[in-house]
């Protein structure tokens, strides 16, 4: 699993360590009032731009990345906040196979790893680390997936 495992970003009741819920309505709001603006913003955030932007991703991934979200359904793009709001806390203690979470130092998303599982942090990495960091997923990738 790359970057952060969020199996719900909301606060759920006795744990106040989630985003409150006007967080998710100020995304749905933004992304009625200017879906492209959102989407722009929120890939300048995914790979935290203003530090990589230029050495470790290319203003070409961002269009190519901007443009495939700007294509999906509107309808979709809007209810995605829904799902994050989604509880899988539960479920987590439930995965009982090898699991190798690689997660950026630098990720702005909140994350939650699976109890068990073998959590390599990327220093300095967002999170898309997939892009911005691949020798260092790879050099923890490859020997996991040979075990």
């Amino acid at each position: 699993m790359l970057a952060t495992f969020g199996p719900q970003l909301a606060s759920r009741e006795g744990d106040p360590t989630g985003l409150p819920p006007e967080v998710f309505a100020a995304l749905r709001d933004s992304i009625v009032r200017d879906r492209f603006q959102y989407l722009e913003n929120y890939f300048l955030q995914h790979y935290v731009a203003e530090q990589n932007l230029g050495t470790r991703v290319s203003a070409a991934t961002l269009r190519a990345n901007f443009h495939s979200a700007a294509t999906a359904d509107g309808y979709a793009v809007l209810h995605c906040v829904d799902a994050w709001q989604e509880s899988f806390h539960d479920d987590l203690p439930k995965i009982d196979v090898p699991l190798l979470v690689l997660h950026g130092t630098k990720d702005r998303n909140i994350p939650e790893f699976v109890p068990g599982a073998e959590v390599v942090e990327i220093a300095g990495g967002p999170h898309g680390i997939g892009v911005t960091r691949t020798a260092e997923v790879n050099a923890h990738l490859l020997p996991f997936v040979a075990k």
